[in-house]
C-alpha cells in the first residue's frame, strides 16, 4: 500500500488533432511538469480506497468518472470535435 500511495504517474495521454483530417489521435509521452502540478491538484485530497475500482469504495469515483466523460462527450460534441 505505502509503494502504491508514493507511486507517481510517469506516462502522459493526450488527444491531439491530425494535421491532415479532422480526426483526433491519442499520444503518449513523459509527464510534464504542468499535468503533474494538476495530477497532485486534483487527487491530493483522495484516499486510496475512493481510487479502487474493484467495487466497494470505488463505486463514487466510477460515478464520478462516468459524468465527466459524459458532460466532456457533450462539450465535443457541440464543437463538432466528435459526432
Amino acid at each position: 500500500m505505502i509503494w502504491y500511495v508514493c507511486k507517481t504517474p510517469y506516462k502522459q495521454y493526450q488527444l491531439w488533432q491530425r494535421q491532415e483530417s479532422d480526426s483526433l489521435q491519442q499520444k503518449r509521452r513523459q509527464i510534464n511538469g504542468v499535468n503533474s502540478v494538476r495530477l497532485y491538484a486534483d487527487l491530493h485530497d483522495v484516499t486510496l480506497d475512493e481510487l479502487t475500482l474493484a467495487g466497494g469504495e470505488g463505486r463514487p469515483f466510477l460515478k464520478a468518472l462516468r459524468q465527466d466523460v459524459r458532460r466532456w462527450q457533450r462539450n465535443a460534441r457541440k464543437k463538432g470535435h466528435i459526432s
